[in-house]
């Protein structure tokens, strides 16, 4: 849970760096991180919340934005390792541009998003029927 403050004309936001791992069937799952890194900036540079994904057996999953980071990637990377927080890397898709969250699948020019994807199949369906 956040706790928020301010000190000598501050605003101080405490944000718990790890989380209780949830499950209605077993209160005994320990803990899992809170606060996770992402530097690119497509996605965008700075802390985001995880989502707890134990209770479905699943990894995390990246949440909202607590806190957009100033500078550029590499000295954020410094940062996060400094603090001790794991950052998340997202790959690019070659053709659109945007960051690939889940399932990608290699094209000609590299890494291509689903969406990208299923565009391209309906362009070979029609270039087929011509």
């Amino acid at each position: 849970m956040e706790k928020f403050s301010t000190e000598n004309e501050e605003l101080v936001i405490r944000i718990p760096l790890k989380q209780r791992c949830s499950n209605v069937y077993d209160d005994e799952l320990g803990e899992t991180d809170n606060i996770v890194g992402v530097a690119n900036e497509k996605v965008g540079i700075g802390f985001y919340q995880l989502i707890d994904m134990s209770y479905k057996g699943k990894s995390p999953q990246l949440g909202g934005l607590l806190c957009t980071y100033g500078g550029d990637s590499d000295s954020f990377r410094k940062l996060c390792k400094k603090l001790k927080i794991d950052i998340w890397e997202f790959s690019v898709c070659a053709y659109c541009g945007e960051p690939i969250y889940g399932c990608f699948v290699g094209g000609k020019k590299g890494n291509m998003c689903m969406h990208c994807y299923e565009l391209k199949k309906e362009n070979d369906k029609r270039k087929q029927k011509e």
